[in-house]
């Protein structure tokens, strides 16, 4: 869990757990030099509305990135509803890329290569 405070006011938050490629929807571990390939994988994520657009979204984001790097993680993944304009704004500008969810109205976001 991550977060962002001005003051005693948290202004932001990220929540994220690193788990096992495919763990979540049942499918076997993809193995790469005898170790199962590892995710980080953002459960929840919010500003502050009236904080948004001054940085604390992008600088939580990168920091559970590198999190997730310096743990071993192949990649990180998020999903968000399709109602996530700002977030989709947020994501995009720092280079991800999106794919339709099958389990909902959402999309999974992943870095660009």
């Amino acid at each position: 869990m991550l977060a962002a405070f001005d003051g005693t006011c948290c202004t932001g938050f990220l929540r994220y757990l690193v788990q096992v490629i495919g763990a979540e929807e049942g499918r076997p571990a993809v193995m790469h030099n005898g170790e199962p390939l590892l995710e980080g994988h953002v459960e929840a994520f919010g500003v502050d509305p009236q904080r948004r657009r001054r940085g604390i979204g992008t600088a939580l984001q990168q920091h559970a990135a590198r999190q997730c790097r310096t743990g071993w993680c192949y990649l990180m993944r998020s999903r968000s509803p399709v109602t996530s304009a700002e977030n989709y704004a947020l994501k995009i500008a720092a280079g991800y890329v999106l794919h339709p969810s099958r389990q909902n109205d959402s999309y999974y976001f992943l870095p660009r290569l």
